[in-house]
């Protein structure tokens, strides 16, 4: 009975000259038919290319084969396989020619790429082979694994750690470090602006408590040290604290100088000898504002000094009364003393006696 023959395309190869160049399309007729010699010249060019791909050949000799249905079967399984096979090849080609020039290469097609073998000492090694790696082509804190894989993909170091669990945990381990390293490196640049910024204020006589955001902005927008504090609500918010502070210090220096000129102005009232105790403000104030230390103090500063010294004054003078009062008293007791004595020696050589009348001994 006459065989229907799938005819297969083979890429050339040395031993098949009979065999088309090039691949063409896969054709299958039903309706043609084959006379016995042309059935046995199809299973001798299958039997070729099973030799010429590795596979069983249908026959020693096709030459030799009788014609049946059996062989004519055999015949066109084995021309099958070869183009099963072949096909199969041209798709892994086509496949690592995909993958070399793919952009977004996935999980699946990175085993379809091999490296040269590199040999580490231990796991840490390869680990720190694989994220010198990384850093060589800069990935950065927010990749993905994707992204990265496009550039890393064909460098031999990828093949440091063997498995692709092995390597998503190295390139979160990298991610972390980094992000890390960049949080470290942000708090460095804001500490180093910030004191910039302060030391900027610091340098600027004309600020004073009083001055406004606005005026400032003016004074500092041309310097450097202004715009390195990326945010506006930052820039103010310091500005703010250092006006506190500075309002701060000029409450301070002003209580200084108000203690050093109430000093000032005690002694400028010591020096007036016509201030006494019992001197009244109201009598004596024109003469004592006529003094240029008196411009230093508010009214009621000078006022309240000014009594306390007349306070003072009084006090001195009562102190001395005191004294005075004390002195007499002390004087008072001796002498009565030195008189006691004197009728203890007239009693004791009988001038006084018990019938001796005052007027007498006086």
């Amino acid at each position: 009975p006459a065989g229907v023959v799938a005819t297969t395309p083979v890429r050339p190869s040395p031993g098949l000259s009979s065999l088309p160049h090039g691949d063409s399309e896969v054709q299958t007729d039903a309706a043609k038919v084959q006379s016995p010699e042309e059935t046995a010249s199809a299973v001798t060019v299958g039997a070729a290319a099973s030799e010429n791909i590795g596979l069983p050949a249908a026959s020693a000799d096709a030459s030799t084969l009788p014609v049946n249905d059996s062989n004519i079967s055999q015949a066109n399984e084995s021309v099958d396989s070869a183009r099963s096979i072949m096909g199969q090849g041209a798709e892994e080609a086509n496949k690592s020619t995909d993958i070399a020039g793919k952009t977004n290469v996935t999980a699946s097609d990175e085993k379809a790429i091999e490296h040269e073998t590199v040999l580490y000492a231990n796991k840490q090694e390869a680990k720190d082979a694989f994220k010198a790696l990384l850093e060589s082509v800069r990935v950065e804190s927010d990749w993905t694994w994707e992204q990265t894989m496009r550039l890393i993909i064909n460098d031999k170091r990828y093949a440091a750690l063997r498995s692709l669990g092995e390597r998503k945990q190295a390139f979160n381990e990298y991610l972390n470090q980094k992000k890390k390293q960049e949080a470290e490196e942000r708090r460095a640049r804001n500490k180093k602006a910030r004191e910039d910024f302060r030391k900027m204020l610091e340098e600027c006589s004309e600020l004073t408590s009083t001055t406004r955001w606005g005026k400032a902005v003016k004074i500092f927008g041309d310097d450097e040290r202004f715009k390195a504090v990326e945010r506006a609500r930052d820039r103010e918010d310091m500005f703010e604290e250092y006006l506190a502070e500075l309002g701060k210090k000029e409450l301070e220096k002003a209580e200084e100088d108000r203690q050093r000129n109430i000093i000032e102005y005690r002694k400028f009232l010591e020096s007036c000898d016509f201030i006494k105790a019992n001197s009244q403000w109201r009598k004596v104030k024109d003469r004592l504002e006529a003094d240029e230390r008196c411009s230093q103090l508010e009214t009621m500063d000078r006022l309240k000094i000014f009594q306390e010294y007349v306070g003072d004054l009084e006090k001195e003078e009562e102190e001395q009364r005191r004294i005075q009062k004390e002195e007499v008293r002390k004087s008072e007791r001796r002498n009565r003393d030195e008189f006691r004595k004197l009728l203890d020696g007239h009693i004791a050589d009988g001038t006084l006696t018990a019938k001796t009348k005052w007027f007498d001994y006086h």
